[in-house]
């Protein structure tokens, strides 16, 4: 450290080749894809031409995601 104002590495903190420490509490609340990621207000019609899904495959989507986080390997992160 290079001043007292800089606080120690979390023991928890990500590291490049690693996976995410606190993977295991990955959430997203369920109003925030049926009302705006899947919904035709939001991002909808990009997420239904890119992958062909719809407000009915939210829950889906989601397992998949969060399933996919427990063991993907970090490639980078932004540096404050």
């Amino acid at each position: 450290m290079t001043s007292t104002s800089e606080e120690p590495p979390r023991s928890d903190s990500p590291e490049v080749g690693g996976v995410l420490p606190r993977a295991t509490e990955v959430f997203a609340a369920p109003e925030k894809w049926d009302q705006w990621i899947l919904a035709e207000r939001g991002h909808g019609w990009e997420w239904a031409k890119v992958f062909r899904v719809g407000t009915t495959d939210a829950e889906r989507i989601w397992s998949a995601i969060a399933e996919a986080v427990l063991d993907a390997p970090i490639s980078a992160f932004p540096v404050p």
